[in-house]
């Protein structure tokens, strides 16, 4: 069998892999909820490998119909997003310190934190595609 839908095909693996965790924990704590999660998760597993073997998604579609200007206009865009992103998280960062400053509670310092967290992290990401994206095209 052929994989059509990568992206059907990754979230079917996922949702697979975290069912069985659920039933794993629901084997520890015998929690009802354990229980749910995994059967709704081995639902949602079945759906996007059924998917992922049966028609293309949307990602190869549109790969395969884009011409230059298109793709050049995603590139533009998405860098654009890029951009606006860094700077709206990394104003949120210094007005949770800010208001840590203030008001001195301890949840700005984590909301403060958890966005300076996804910064270093969209850092971090978009070296690693850079360096993959240099070696490979």
């Amino acid at each position: 069998m052929k994989v059509l839908n990568k992206r059907g095909f990754i979230i079917g693996i996922t949702t697979a892999v975290l069912a069985i965790i659920c039933f794993a924990a629901y084997f520890d704590y015998s929690e009802q909820r354990l229980m749910i999660s995994g059967a709704l998760l081995i639902a949602l597993s079945a759906v996007n490998f059924i998917r992922a073997f049966s028609k293309k998604g949307v990602l190869e579609e549109s790969a395969e119909n884009a011409d230059e200007r298109d793709r050049y206009l995603v590139m533009k865009s998405s860098h654009l997003v890029f951009k606006i992103m860094n700077y709206v998280i990394c104003c949120f960062t210094f007005v949770f310190i800010i208001l840590y400053a203030i008001y001195k509670f301890p949840y700005f310092l984590i909301i403060a934190g958890t966005l300076c967290a996804v910064l270093i992290l969209m850092f971090i990401v978009l070296m690693v595609v850079n360096i993959y994206l240099e070696k490979h095209e």
